[in-house]
């Protein structure tokens, strides 16, 4: 998530020994255009290869573009997705699921991106129209399918051949890799978002505030879990929503619904409902 540099405060009831609310506002990440949800998830790149040397040099520079487009979103730029080749099996079907299963399987990884050959428009002539074909396999998705270009957009672009090395050729499709990567990044949705606190009652209900504008929320719901266990049933039922907002923001969605619904069980908070409503909203895509 990213946090906006304004970070209002209000109060909810103007009364002594009242809850406060601290209202964050944030930027919240959501699924990529793709529908597939890629947040800490380890991947890997796997071209195919079937002979051809333009076809090779090809998907060789195209897979390092969508690479390094995919480590620029998920692993701040740094060198995390594997690349890797594979030789072109005769009537082997690529979407297939258990194709994908297997690469899963065998590279260890949660998802496979699958480049196929390229199709030039004119495999003979120096510059050609060249569309590529990604198909992905997400084995930790909620839909248990393989994604290809069909559903995800299609990559053309017109490359162009030299006669000696073919540098032209791999700058070309390393460019449309790094656009291929586009439809599997991450959106993001502005939302609001109040932490409630005791001003004045117990510092812990202060670090706790710290700790969540500094983004450090499962510090901050070791805290409010320990507030939770308060006699008062106000003070437990404020405890227990803070401990549900931090588990959302954690995306540990059925947790957070556990804590809800033991907060509005103590006592009902009137920001109850708003939270509950975003959390089944993400759970439920």
């Amino acid at each position: 998530m990213k946090r906006f540099l304004t970070v209002a405060s209000a109060a909810i009831i103007l009364a002594a020994c009242s809850p406060q609310a601290y209202v964050m506002r944030l930027e919240m990440r959501c699924l990529s255009p793709s529908g597939l949800d890629l947040d800490n998830k380890s991947m890997a790149v796997v071209y195919l290869e079937d002979g051809s040397y333009r076809d090779s040099l090809f998907n060789n520079c195209f897979a390092d573009g969508l690479a390094q487009g995919l480590e620029k979103e998920y692993f701040e730029g740094k060198r995390a997705v594997d690349i890797f080749s594979a030789y072109k099996g005769e009537g082997e079907d690529y979407t297939s699921k258990d194709t994908l299963q297997s690469l899963v399987m065998r590279l260890n990884k949660d998802v496979i991106f699958l480049v196929d050959t390229p199709e030039f428009s004119d495999p003979d002539a120096l510059k050609s129209d060249c569309k590529a074909h990604v198909y992905v396999y997400d084995s930790m998705g909620a839909l248990d399918v393989v994604k290809t270009a069909t559903n995800v957009g299609n990559g053309t672009m017109k490359v162009t051949m030299s006669e000696e090395e073919g540098s032209m050729l791999g700058s070309d499709a390393q460019l449309l890799g790094l656009r291929m990567a586009k439809p599997f990044l991450n959106t993001w949705t502005p939302e609001s978002h109040s932490v409630i606190y005791f001003d004045g009652m117990n510092e812990k209900w202060s670090k706790a505030v710290w700790l969540a504008s500094e983004m450090e929320w499962e510090q901050a719901r070791e805290i409010w879990m320990d507030l939770a266990q308060h006699k008062d049933p106000l003070y437990a039922s404020c405890a227990q929503y803070d401990t549900a907002l931090a588990c959302y923001m954690m995306r540990q969605y059925d947790l957070a619904l556990e804590w809800l619904d033991l907060s509005d069980k103590t006592q009902v908070i009137s920001l109850s409902s708003g939270l509950r409503k975003r959390i089944l909203e993400k759970k439920n895509k």
